[in-house]
């Protein structure tokens, strides 16, 4: 591990990995994970209320800069660390310690892991990229810092990853509705993975095995989802629409139309992206398409409701001729 730069901090401060490659181009990218790890040393329990990380972008060519995008950059606290932690979108964060942790006990550790760190080009620097800390605790606000050394450019790895396929079944569908997503992936190896997020700030959703396979999913309405395949050579995305549709009622019909009472009429319809649908005249709910048999006593009119995205009804009248 990396000593601290300590400042004033009551907790000592190390990170993992000391040294990462950096970029070799904006198409050769080195993404890495970082593990930031406080450790309390001072022979007795500390109380900390706050942890505020930075992992500022520099550009491509900052050499005190880790990352050249910390919109990147997604953070968890480590396993066995009960604190929470949220981002500013700006290589800000902000971790707390959730009820009932209180203190920190003398020799405990706890971790915060920031993944999918996209490594500038900047490499060979002193002392490397500075990573900042500050934490707010009974006593006040104590900062501290740690580096990373950006060793050498991203190697080839047999080149950026490839998406060869990335598809779902139904592109189309009603609110709610289960669709099935299918990836393949190439020179994605043993240091790389494949996420889907769906929206623009949605939580990426790791894809196991990155090289491919199926995943399900509700869809409650349109959405763009983002397939990452992240691997030593660089990140490749592809964007993929599924799209919630409106109720498109387009058939419904009577046949015989006209009938002797007691007659059996039967009632057919079709219903695309519908969640239910019912018929009145005491008939109820029915499939969102079909056929069933009625026996009106006299004219009828026959209204079918298809629910969903903009619900839509549509109505058929069958004429019962008078006895003669």
């Amino acid at each position: 591990m990396l000593a601290l730069r300590m400042g004033d901090a009551l907790l000592t401060y190390s990170v993992e990995p000391t040294a990462v490659p950096c970029s070799a181009s904006d198409t050769q990218l080195s993404v890495v994970d970082v593990t930031i790890m406080a450790s309390n040393g001072t022979g007795l329990p500390v109380h900390v209320s706050e942890i505020d990380f930075e992992i500022a972008g520099g550009g491509w060519q900052a050499p005190q800069s880790l990352t050249w995008d910390p919109t990147s950059i997604a953070a968890v606290p480590g396993d066995a660390t009960p604190w929470a932690i949220c981002g500013d979108d700006d290589g800000h964060w902000r971790a707390f310690p959730l009820p009932p942790s209180t203190d920190i006990a003398e020799g405990q550790a706890i971790s915060f892991v920031f993944s999918g760190v996209v490594v500038n080009q900047a490499p060979y620097q002193s002392p490397g990229a500075v990573l900042s800390v500050v934490e707010t605790s009974g006593a006040g606000s104590g900062s501290a810092s740690v580096t990373v050394q950006k060793t050498q450019a991203v190697g080839p790895y047999g080149g950026l990853p490839k998406i060869d396929a990335f598809k779902v079944d139904q592109p189309q569908i009603a609110p709610g509705e289960t669709v099935t997503f299918a990836w393949e992936v190439e020179n994605v190896d043993v240091d790389g993975s494949c996420q889907l997020t769906a929206g623009s700030g949605g939580a990426p959703v790791p894809l196991s095995p990155p090289g491919g396979g199926t995943l399900q999913l509700a869809v409650s309405e349109t959405t763009t989802f983002t397939l990452d395949a992240i691997g030593s050579g660089g990140i490749v995305s592809e964007l993929l629409t599924v799209t919630v549709m409106p109720v498109q009622l387009t058939l419904l019909t009577a046949t015989p139309a006209t009938v002797a009472a007691e007659q059996q009429v039967t009632l057919a319809w079709e219903a695309n992206y519908a969640l239910t649908c019912s018929i009145d005249q005491g008939v109820g709910p029915v499939a969102v398409t079909g056929a069933i048999t009625v026996t009106p006593t006299q004219t009828t009119v026959y209204t079918i409701t298809a629910n969903g995205l903009d619900p839509q009804q549509s109505s058929v009248e069958v004429t019962v001729d008078p006895p003669t």
